[in-house]
């Protein structure tokens, strides 16, 4: 069998699919561990379905940032690479942690 696939020429192209899966796989690994470092589990036990959150940005937001942040909730206020937001479905804030340019969320008390 592995002779008649060298043979027809299907090799190549199943053994680089298979690789590029590999990759894809490893990465999505990779943005779920950076997930589970910037948003605990602990952090929102307990919690409503609804929280208020504390973003804290790894680099400067940009219009791109801050697009992304505006869907996730209601941006109350950023200062400098901290954005308070409100309103985010716990859901969407264990996906959102998986961007490569957040550096930490803790949940927020509103004033």
């Amino acid at each position: 069998m592995l002779a008649a696939l060298r043979n027809s020429g299907l090799m190549r192209p199943i053994v680089v699919t298979a690789l590029l899966v590999a990759v894809y796989l490893g990465y999505q690994a990779w943005l779920s561990r950076i997930g589970e470092r910037v948003l605990p589990e602990s952090a929102l036990a307990g919690a409503a379905p609804r929280v208020d959150l504390q973003v804290q940005l790894a680099i400067e937001p940009e219009q791109f940032h801050m697009t992304r942040l505006q869907a996730l909730g209601r941006v109350m206020e950023v200062r400098e690479r901290v954005a308070f937001i409100a309103d985010v479905d716990k859901a969407d804030a264990r996906a959102f942690a998986r961007a490569y340019w957040i550096e930490r969320i803790e949940p927020w008390r509103r004033p």
